[in-house]
């Protein structure tokens, strides 16, 4: 039996710090000594030789002479850490999409059974403004060791990279940030989307949008639906991607003025909510689908699963996203940086609800 030894007040200073790195508590850069003291009540001395102590174990690194240290985690690298994770929306659950709905549900179920714990912010990005100031008192409050932001923009990243906080961004604007993330490539579904219908003989094709695709300026997906048209020889203008008012009356008033004239032959749909309210308006047209009009959804879901022909639509990468998060995590909790920055595509499901443009083709 190994001889009983009294821990140092050294030893036990630089225990309750390493508690503080792994709660929260100290995140990113270490207070300066002089606060160290202040809050820990020991002396100068004690804190230095502390601090030694877990930079000598890897706890620590030096960022300089005069400068504070930044925390690394080191320490016990061979016991994964029991992680809290915070998870961050661009809008409350219930108004994101299916598909990303179906996502972030999976997202926090799978950190929930790896054993760390996992909570949804108490307002979204959009609820808190995207202002920088709401964001970060946000994220100072919650004491998370890491994050999960889904579609948040780039200066929300940069609260966090400025912090020295793990981030997974799920969408966004994390281009050029030192920061984890995921994304899907849309371009190519859009493209073939756009060139069946083409192929079809189709020449007045509309995307009912939201506004985040036009406003302040057509967004990259906006972007890549455009050059989709012209490349099959069309050219874009409002009409193809009009400005309407996101709500029940400006979707039916955008409807009526589409079709008062000279109707569009394909509609697609970015978000499920007004697909289904057009399939409602179109029926009281005695507009029939696809006989009449071809119409893509860009996200589907149960409420489809009824319908008497299969939707023309995008499949989404949703479990690879998810997977990703995952490992992402697992690579936390055993210290380990990751900063990968991945892409899956979507693809295009031609489906039922297509065919050739009447009297075109």
């Amino acid at each position: 039996m190994h001889p009983f030894r009294q821990r140092s007040v050294i030893e036990q200073v630089a225990d309750h710090l390493w508690q503080g790195f792994r709660n929260g508590h100290w995140r990113g850069q270490l207070p300066g000594v002089r606060s160290l003291v202040q809050e820990l009540g020991v002396s100068k001395d004690t804190v230095e030789a502390a601090l030694r102590l877990l930079e000598s174990e890897g706890s620590l690194k030096s960022a300089g002479p005069g400068r504070r240290k930044e925390i690394v985690m080191a320490r016990d690298s061979t016991e994964d850490r029991t992680l809290r994770v915070g998870v961050v929306m661009s809008d409350t659950l219930k108004l994101i999409n299916l598909h990303s709905q179906q996502m972030m549900l999976d997202v926090i179920r799978r950190i929930e059974n790896a054993g760390h714990t996992c909570f949804t912010a108490e307002r979204s990005l959009r609820e808190l403004g995207y202002k920088v100031t709401r964001v970060t008192r946000m994220i100072e409050s919650a004491k998370a060791d890491a994050w999960v932001a889904y579609s948040a923009t780039r200066e929300v990243l940069e609260c966090f990279v400025s912090r020295s906080i793990p981030v997974m961004a799920v969408g966004g604007g994390f281009a050029g940030l030192p920061v984890a993330s995921t994304s899907t490539k849309i371009d190519d579904a859009i493209r073939d989307s756009v060139r069946t219908l083409s192929a079809l003989g189709h020449r007045r094709i509309v995307a009912i949008s939201p506004d985040s695709w036009r406003l302040p300026m057509p967004s990259q997906t906006g972007m890549a639906y455009l050059t989709a048209l012209e490349e099959c020889g069309h050219t874009p203008t409002s009409y193809n991607l009009p400005s309407w008012d996101q709500t029940p009356e400006g979707l039916e008033k955008l409807l009526e003025s589409l079709f008062m004239i000279t109707q569009p032959t394909a509609l697609i749909f970015v978000n499920p909510a007004p697909y289904v309210a057009a399939l409602e308006f179109l029926g009281r047209k005695g507009i029939r689908v696809p006989r009449d009009i071809s119409v893509i959804g860009m996200t589907t879901g149960p409420m489809f699963s009824l319908l008497p022909r299969s939707p023309a639509h995008f499949k989404w990468p949703i479990d690879e996203h998810v997977r990703r998060v995952n490992r992402w995590v697992k690579s936390l909790a055993k210290g380990e940086t990751d900063l990968a920055q991945t892409t899956f595509p979507a693809t295009f499901e031609p489906g039922e609800t297509i065919a050739e443009a009447k009297g075109q083709k």
